[in-house]
């Protein structure tokens, strides 16, 4: 149990400094006038996505899937957007941010 809440720990430490990381890049490459409708949409958009995975995750526990399995197929899905990142940034060029303008 330990172990568990040492690992849980690890990773909300990770998602949150990832978290400040995306914000201040977001903020750092947003127009001054038009910050408040990208945050706006930014918090919307992980809102949803975090409704949406726990009612998921609560529908498949429902039917019967075990939680393992629900789990795994948590983490594996999570490779496609880690994939589709890293194959955007092979192809995007680096500009520089609006904040140093």
């Amino acid at each position: 149990l330990w172990l568990a809440c040492l690992c849980i720990a690890l990773a909300h430490s990770g998602d949150s400094t990832a978290w400040v990381f995306s914000t201040t890049l977001l903020q750092l490459n947003t127009e001054v006038e038009m910050r408040g409708r990208v945050f706006a949409t930014d918090l919307g958009f992980s809102s949803i996505t975090i409704a949406l995975g726990t009612y998921l995750a609560g529908l498949f526990l429902d039917r019967g899937v075990s939680a393992h399995a629900v789990a795994g197929a948590t983490g594996l899905l999570m490779l496609i957007p880690t994939v589709a990142w890293g194959c955007a940034m092979k192809f995007l060029k680096p500009r520089p941010c609006l904040a140093a303008a």
